[in-house]
Order: C-alpha cells, then sequence, then structure tokens
C-alpha cells in the first residue's frame, strides 16, 4: 500500500516566511553566479583557442595600454563573465516571474476567473 499523500500546507507568513525567502535568494544567485563562471570559462577556451589577445589590439590599442597575453585572458574572461552573469540573471528573473500568485489559505495558485 503506497503511502499516504501530504496535504498542500498553507504559506508561510512572519519571520519565517522572510528567511525562506531570503535562503532562496542567497541560493538563486549562488546558482546564478556559478553557472555563469563555469560557462565564461568555456567561452574564454573557445574564443583564446582561435584568438591571440596580444593580435587583437596591436593596431587599436597604444602600445602603453599593451600588457602581455594572461592580461588578455583575464580581461576576456571577465567580460565574458559579465555577460554570462546578466543572461543567467535574466533568465532566471523570467522563470520566478511566471510564477502564479499563490493563495495563502489553500496553498494552490489563485485564479483570477470569477
Amino acid at each position: 500500500m503506497p503511502p499516504p499523500i501530504e496535504p498542500i500546507r498553507p504559506a508561510a507568513t512572519g519571520p519565517d516566511c522572510r528567511a525562506c525567502r531570503r535562503e532562496r535568494l542567497w541560493r538563486h544567485i549562488g546558482v546564478v553566479t556559478w553557472a555563469s563562471f563555469l560557462t565564461a570559462g568555456v567561452e574564454t577556451m573557445f574564443f583564446f583557442a582561435f584568438f591571440d589577445p596580444e593580435m587583437l589590439g596591436m593596431r587599436d590599442i597604444p602600445q602603453a595600454w599593451v600588457a602581455n597575453r594572461l592580461a588578455g585572458y583575464t580581461f576576456g574572461f571577465f567580460v565574458f563573465w559579465a555577460f554570462t552573469f546578466c543572461a543567467a540573471t535574466l533568465t532566471a528573473y523570467l522563470l520566478q516571474a511566471g510564477h502564479p500568485p499563490v493563495d495563502a489559505r489553500t496553498g494552490c495558485p489563485s485564479s483570477t476567473e470569477p
């Protein structure tokens, strides 16, 4: 005989609810940051497998600004990380925005229809 299904509990209120939201927010921030970091690492490897950082700005950048390859790799990684962080943040926001409001009494999505 299968175990009984637990009823849906109403949404928490008060300080516990705020703590849950704060924990969920930090979890989302961690996931977005880690995913964008890993993606930026892969993007950096693929991009710099085909392009040499010293050759990219050879004619455009003043000679005093040209550092070395390591500076080019570092700058490229942080640029890729910034772009992927923005994309992952937007994705997380759009996924969160798609959830319908929940009725506090029943714990089910509330409908706006009469």
